[in-house]
């Protein structure tokens, strides 16, 4: 786990927080910023396969996104150097980013003829795939001045000669061809752990290590556990081959839960040497890797940048159970907030642990266990279909089941998914934050063009903005239609959640879609242009991954002459002589031609313009008929009269 403050650890659990990005090259010098990045996606692994396996060494990858308007980014000469990408959060002190480590990248890669450039990139632990051939060197070294020579041969470095058997005698014979990360692993499994590349891009060889970081369930978006504990290893057995009588530790004793070496050449030498130091060299592998028990788990949460595979936490679930989870697999997605899933595997405690020669690819293996179910406390939703047309969009929402006394429920709602109010351009800017030259464009030219039948244009230095509700640490999609006029000097952007895009210019409608994290209960999605004119049509967004097609808001629908929103109904049709509106201050029905109000009503007073009383027709106080005057038509005229 990196070291971070304590400022850093309220934050980074904070509902509220903002969290940052950045990529720099090993100086220091910031290559990629912020403002550029769309994603940066980062997986690591301690451990190969379904069980707990010693001496895993396996190389992290990264993909890095980002908006490439004029082609520098791809540009760059990755392929010819190392980067290091951070990741951070506002902090009460100021910005406090974390290193995650050291990359070495290939060609950057446009994504479909869009200004967004794609590189993908692995740590230094793929140097180590570096032939070796053991001939010529000198014999017997020690097993961290092996491991040294190792990173020397492949070209980094060592952070620490500090591991358990680092001072063991090893012995080589025949020649061998082999490559330095092979022999790295013989040697982590001879240390009872694993070896990975820190943060500093330097070759660890470590174990488990416990940590104070705990995630508690408002932190949690998943969780997912085992029904049985891998129970610790209560030997281990370092075996020529299968059925070697071998060397153990402890001895004499009924082993239930034997961790298997076999075939380490690392190893082989010990068969020659005295009783007391093969059983020290095996308690020592013993003594790391014995320390272990844990319920196989997986989870998805806030992201934390500070921990990483090879820690151990805490995960509590809702009711304040504390199960520890030892991070095998550890993937961090930053798209402007971040999130995190963690995962530790293993067999039933009826399966032996049996670990023969290491062949596993320096790719990290990401594999799913096969045992892990789903805690029943946890919510299920399943949305079957989501089907829209251009004048209304239905959401049927299935089945939504409680695992609470087993109670099941049915919901069904009118509208759309979207969290945007008014998006379609054809209500209005009630709904909206505005600023500078906005107008709502829903001419024959846009209507034809766009989903929502309108859209919004932003003149000069027109803003647009609109607060929208968000659950903090959920996934957001949006997609949008827009075309930008550029000037001599212009800037546009469209901004979801703080995660801010720079637009090109584009003289057809040019589709954007994306997804953000949100880190609060609230979001600001806003769009905004200087020195140009931006048009925005069918802007969405919606909770999930994925999102290709504009949507009205919930219980919003725009539907030919018919508009019902959250302020009320109007009904209007252009051409017709007449409009309505109804909300819940007042009710109006309007001459369209001259703009005049036939009748209004609001909870003190009402109007009419002209009235014909067909029948009867009787003015008098509420629930008292006394005083009432009555108008009573009859033939040849009325009478009036006044009760008494």
């Amino acid at each position: 786990m990196y070291q971070v403050s304590d400022a850093y650890k309220a934050a980074i659990i904070s509902g509220e927080r903002k969290m940052m990005g950045q990529i720099t090259d090993t100086k220091g010098t910031v290559i990629l910023d912020q403002t550029q990045l769309q994603n940066i996606e980062i997986e690591q692994a301690a451990n190969s396969g379904d069980d707990l396996t010693l001496g895993s060494y396996l190389s992290d990858r990264i993909t890095v996104t980002a908006v490439d308007p004029d082609g520098a980014i791809a540009a760059m000469p990755w392929g010819e150097m190392e980067f290091v990408p951070w990741m951070g959060v506002e902090t009460a002190d100021g910005p406090e980013m974390v290193p995650m480590g050291v990359f070495t990248a290939g060609a950057a890669e446009t994504e479909n003829d869009t200004p967004v450039v794609k590189i993908e990139a692995q740590d230094r632990a793929i140097l180590l795939e570096t032939a070796w051939t053991t001939e010529g060197e000198t014999w017997p070294m020690t097993l961290a001045q092996m491991v040294a020579r190792a990173c020397e041969v492949a070209g980094v470095e060592l952070g620490s000669a500090e591991f358990p058997n680092a001072s063991l005698p090893i012995e080589q014979g025949a020649a061998v061809e082999t490559t330095a990360r092979a022999m790295v692993a013989y040697a982590a499994q001879a240390a009872g752990g694993f070896a990975r590349m820190g943060r500093d891009g330097k070759l660890y060889i470590q174990g488990y290590t416990q940590t104070d970081r705990a995630i508690g369930a408002e932190n949690l978006f998943r969780q997912l556990v085992g029904k049985y504990t891998v129970p610790a290893i209560d030997q281990v057995l370092v075996l020529a081959e299968e059925g070697d009588l071998g060397m153990a530790y402890p001895e004499n004793i009924e082993a239930k839960h034997p961790y298997k070496i076999i075939d380490n050449p690392l190893l082989y030498a010990l068969t020659a040497s005295p009783k007391e130091e093969q059983q020290a060299a095996v308690k020592a592998i013993y003594d790391e890797a014995s320390r272990l028990p844990y319920i196989p788990q997986e989870i998805e949460c806030q992201g934390d940048p500070s921990v990483g595979a090879g820690d151990i936490i805490t995960v509590y679930n809702r009711y304040g159970e504390a199960i520890a989870l030892p991070i095998m697999e550890y993937k961090i997605v930053y798209d402007g907030g971040a999130r995190a899933e963690m995962r530790c595997v293993g067999s039933s405690p009826d399966q032996p642990q049996v670990q023969g020669p290491l062949t596993e690819s320096v790719i990290a293996l990401r594999q799913k266990s096969n045992v892990i179910q789903r805690e029943l406390d946890y919510t299920r939703s399943e949305i079957k279909e989501v089907s829209h047309t251009a004048d209304a969009i239905v959401t049927e929402v299935t089945e939504l089941t409680q695992r609470v006394d087993g109670l099941v429920l049915s919901a069904s709602r009118t509208g759309g998914a979207n969290r945007i109010k008014g998006s379609s351009g054809r209500l209005g800017l009630d709904d909206w934050q505005v600023d500078g030259q906005v107008v709502c464009d829903t001419s024959t030219a846009v209507y034809n063009s766009t989903a929502a039948g309108g859209c919004f244009a932003l003149g000069l230095t027109g803003r647009l903005g609109q607060t929208i509700p968000t659950v903090a640490g959920k996934r957001y999609a949006y997609y949008c239609q827009y075309k930008l006029e550029t000037g001599a000097s212009t800037s546009a952007y469209i901004s979801h959640g703080g995660h801010r895009r720079e637009l090109a210019a584009a003289e057809e409608w040019t589709e954007i879609t994306g997804s953000f994290v949100a880190d609060s209960p609230a979001a600001l999605v806003e769009a905004m242009v200087e020195g140009g004119t931006l048009w925005i049509a069918d802007w969405t967004v919606i909770q999930g991954e994925v999102c290709t097609a504009w949507q009205q808001a919930q219980n919003e629908i725009d539907a030919g002459g018919v508009k019902i929103t959250s302020r009320g109904i109007d009904i209007t049709k252009e051409g017709d002589p007449f409009q309505a509106s109804l909300d819940n201050q007042q009710v109006r029905f309007r001459n369209a031609d001259t703009g005049e109000d036939v009748a209004y009503f609001n909870k003190d007073s009402g109007r009419i313009r002209q009235l014909s009383a067909l029948g009867e027709f009787t003015v008098q106080r509420p629930d008292d008929i006394s005083g009432a005057l009555r108008v009573i038509p009859v033939a040849g005229g009325a009478f009036f009269v006044i009760n008494d």
